[in-house]
């Protein structure tokens, strides 16, 4: 009897091992892209887009609802709610968001949006921010910062 008793309690003790080691040990995700970007306009002006992150982790994990800011020229425009996502082993993942934007916000990005369209360049958009990942019982948090510059034309307004 106590054979099986001390047994049991080896593999609780392996198990719970396993499970910290595999934890301790999870990358921080790596953000790819944005894409599909598109402003809508109307009585409450929008930003919607696609984030590409990567993870690089021997296993699957859970990106839980993070808040991120998002920025057109250096100007924030948006405070962007990401929803809880699963994400594979080593693969993309795509995560859609949708984010509300202030006439406020969206006036001062005016003049940075004019000189850059002015002189011919790109836009730079950025998203910045802290995301949280969960495997098992574990979470942790890691800072993400995406910069990109697109061209006036790969943007959608609508």
């Amino acid at each position: 009897m106590k054979f099986l008793q001390m047994k049991e309690v080896l593999m609780w003790l392996g198990l719970f091992h396993m499970a910290l080691a595999s934890c301790a040990s999870l990358k921080p995700l790596e953000p790819k892209s944005l894409s599909e970007v598109t402003l809508r306009n109307g009585a409450r002006p929008r930003v919607e887009a696609e984030f590409r992150l990567y993870n690089p982790n021997r296993m699957g994990a859970t990106l839980l609802p993070s808040t991120l800011d998002f920025r057109l020229e250096g100007v924030r425009l948006a405070s962007l709610q990401l929803e809880q996502t699963r994400m594979k082993a080593r693969a993309d993942v795509v995560v859609p968001f949708s984010a509300e934007i202030t006439y406020g916000d969206l006036v001062a990005a005016v003049p940075a949006v004019a000189i850059s369209l002015l002189a011919d360049r790109r836009l730079n958009l950025e998203i910045e921010g802290t995301v949280r990942v969960r495997k098992f019982l574990f979470t942790r948090q890691y800072p993400i910062a995406l910069r990109q510059d697109v061209r006036l034309r790969d943007l959608r307004l609508r």
